[in-house]
């Protein structure tokens, strides 16, 4: 078998494939034929493109099906753009990352889509370009924000070595940036008053403000 009759074959199994919504693996018919995958992915992709050139493949002489193999159309498929605020939107919105609002994005799309990787550097292009920051102004003790830190230090016990978690409280002087923080055990209403009033000692002794009552 020469190699026209194989890839005549191919090209008939690939429209019997599309006539009948099937799919045919590249494997199978590189088993088939004898012929190369890449040479089989790029007749696949010529009848799936035109495959009513090929209707009477049975007819055509060899160079007719050489001919229409190379010269079939290669259409423009215009694939549907990642709407990226839509997509940050749904990320919010739901607590997706990009991977599953991409899914979002691919159910609802009318058309071909972008791949996944495209959509997360338009993602990063976006947020880059449209990221700023805001300049806060306060004056000199204004304000303190204070919270706990989402992720708990370990302390371990000196004498014993058991290790327990601890929360964090942290403090922020708004004008001067000026950090202040501690671990304690809980954070019910005790630890909460005891670590404020060490916070504010702090601030205090490092600002040279005298405190009043």
């Amino acid at each position: 078998m020469d190699t026209i009759q194989k890839k005549r074959i191919v090209a008939q199994q690939c429209l019997k494939a599309i006539n009948n919504n099937e799919l045919m693996s590249q494997r199978s018919l590189a088993r088939l034929s004898g012929l190369s995958r890449p040479t089989i992915k790029r007749i696949a992709e010529r009848v799936s493109q035109c495959p009513e050139q090929f209707e009477n493949i049975h007819a055509l002489r060899d160079s007719e099906l050489i001919s229409r193999l190379k010269t079939a159309s290669n259409p423009i498929v215009v694939k549907e753009k990642p709407d990226v605020p839509f997509l940050l939107s749904l990320m919010k919105k739901h607590g997706l990352d990009v991977k599953s609002a991409y899914g979002v994005f691919v159910r609802n799309a009318k058309g071909p889509v972008y791949s996944l990787s495209h959509v997360y550097d338009e993602v990063n292009r976006y947020q880059a370009q449209t990221s700023s920051t805001m300049l806060l102004h306060y004056h000199p003790g204004q304000v303190v924000f204070v919270d706990f830190a989402g992720k708990r230090p370990v302390i371990t016990d000196a004498k014993t070595g058991t290790k327990k978690k601890a929360e964090l409280f942290v403090g922020i002087l708004g004008y001067s940036g000026l950090t202040y923080f501690c671990a304690c055990h809980t954070q019910n209403q005790q630890d909460w008053i005891a670590v404020n009033k060490s916070m504010l000692d702090y601030f205090w002794r490092r600002t040279g403000v005298h405190r009043t009552r």
